[in-house]
């Protein structure tokens, strides 16, 4: 009993530890006050370790005020803003922040519109990481002769220095996939009609594939059914495009459980083999419509509103789009656990990022199977999540807008380091696991004793950093641990029903 009573002070004894190590919190960072508004529109990690910040500024006289350009940097303990730049921008949209492949600056390129005479350009530019522009460098190419309305703008860079980019031209029902080098020299330009296109959200790019090489362009799909916000059940349909952009096949998948569907799709992201991708979505077993002030799909709740079970993390066949692994979070209140961003990591985990309206963010970190190895909650009062990034050496950054206590006046920006290692997550009670593993500390070899009750699937050990170093599908009765440095490991145990258990597990 002693001996049980000093692990458990152990475990709980790490368990906070890391929670006061779980992230770094920048100090509050206020706009200037002529500033009627403003907007985060991207973030990308600086070769020299710090994190570049791009905020839309609005002031209430002439609408579209300006970038600013923020540098943040950060060390073990702290996080400071070193630098900053505004540069006048009166063209609200989104936009490319991403290193140069081809150089050892980065690139900064959106849509620009002319209109007095009525077309847009992309523009090319591109700055140091001591956030210096280099304006004998920038390219402006013409690609519409019209003007393209902001909103409908999505980028990605190639390793070779090509960018490919999407926009739409609503009036004409057509919505347009470029690939062009950084030198301006257009490759291949696909018009797809909108009418083929009956997305009820933001579209989303992305590569699909690096073997051949393959894109998705693609959105939630659902038909309308001839009522007022009637569009059946969604289903996330991707175009998959080859490297010229030709349209190969189309992937369509419902929502991971059966009772589920898809509401908000977060992203897509190629996963780490070349037959499955993931998709982070908000979902729901009840949709409320407003008709009018008296009528609603939802008559049994008064007043209607939307009403979401959870979110889904599904990891799916790129053939047939089957689910291979699914993990569901249960949000027992309305609208307040926002799934919003899910990069992966270079070691093959996932990160996704949740907002928690309101009260700040959650991060996540998952195995590529879809087990949860930490999750870490930043309060910090009124906040807009609105980026997040996964950091080269571990963890992530995740940023947004701070509000006053009305919720209505934005005072500035913030950035928050989740760091990697930290057992945050709630560790079950020892009489809800279907197992007992000894000896704790270990030296060569941990034993497991699992119920006869339930059906193991695998176990898995995974160092402070997240990183995976065991892994078993047979012989579950014991796990080595010969060659691993000492100190203190999480122990995962999957089972065939689906459900994960994680314990603390110190290595002599």
């Amino acid at each position: 009993m002693k001996h049980k009573l000093l692990l458990l002070a152990f475990v709980l004894l790490l368990a906070v530890t890391a929670q006061a190590q779980d992230y770094l919190v920048m100090p509050d960072h206020k706009i200037d006050s002529r500033i009627m508004n403003m907007e985060m529109r991207n973030i990308m990690e600086l070769r020299d370790g710090g994190i570049v910040a791009n905020i839309q500024l609005f002031d209430n006289v002439q609408g579209d005020y300006g970038c600013m350009f923020y540098k943040v940097e950060y060390d073990s303990v702290g996080i400071a803003i070193t630098d900053s730049l505004f540069i006048e921008d009166h063209d609200m949209g989104y936009f490319l922040l991403e290193r140069n492949p081809l150089g050892d600056d980065n690139v900064f390129a959106k849509i620009v519109c002319n209109y007095d005479s009525c077309r847009s350009d992309l523009c090319i530019r591109y700055f140091d990481d001591n956030l210096n522009f280099k304006p004998e460098k920038e390219t402006r190419v013409p690609i519409a002769d019209t003007v393209i309305i902001p909103g409908s703008e999505k980028y990605i860079i190639e390793n070779t220095g090509d960018i490919i980019f999407t926009y739409g031209l609503r009036l004409r029902k057509e919505q347009h996939i470029v690939k062009m080098s950084l030198d301006g020299t257009e490759k291949s330009h696909k018009v797809i009609p909108l009418d083929e296109l009956p997305f009820n959200w933001a579209y989303r790019l992305g590569i699909f594939n690096k073997f051949p090489k393959e894109y998705y362009f693609g959105g939630l799909y659902a038909p309308y059914l001839g009522n007022p916000g009637n569009f059946g059940t969604d289903t996330l349909r991707l175009f998959v495009l080859d490297s010229l952009l030709n349209i190969e096949r189309t992937i369509e998948h419902n929502s991971a459980p059966d009772r589920y569907r898809f509401h908000y799709n977060g992203t897509c992201i190629e996963s780490n083999t070349d037959s499955t991708f993931l998709v982070f979505t908000k979902c729901d077993t009840l949709w409320c419509y407003v008709i009018d002030a008296d009528t609603s799909y939802c008559p049994t709740i008064n007043p209607p509103e939307w009403k979401y079970d959870g979110v889904c993390l599904s990891k799916c066949g790129k053939s047939d789009a089957k689910n291979h692994a699914t993990w569901i979070k249960g949000v027992p209140y309305i609208n307040k656990f926002y799934p919003l961003g899910m990069k992966k990591a270079n070691d093959g985990s996932v990160y996704v990022t949740f907002e928690n309206i309101g009260s700040g963010v959650t991060v996540a970190k998952f195995t590529s199977n879809l087990s949860l190895l930490w999750e870490s909650k930043r309060d910090g009062g009124i906040q807009y999540f609105s980026n997040m990034l996964a950091l080269e050496n571990g963890g992530v950054a995740v940023a947004g807008m701070n509000y006053d206590a009305t919720g209505e006046l934005i005072l500035g920006f913030f950035v928050v380091i989740f760091k990697d290692g930290c057992f945050s997550l709630p560790e079950n009670k020892a009489e809800e696991r279907p197992y007992t593993f000894y000896p704790n500390p270990a030296n060569d070899e941990l034993n497991l004793n699992i119920s006869s009750d339930v059906e193991p699937s695998m176990i898995e050990l995974y160092d402070i950093q997240g990183r995976m170093v065991r892994n078993q599908q047979s012989s579950l009765e014991t796990i080595s641990l010969h060659g691993l440095p000492a100190g203190t490991y999480a122990l995962r145990v999957s089972l065939k029903n689906g459900k994960s258990y994680t314990s603390a597990v110190v290595k002599k």
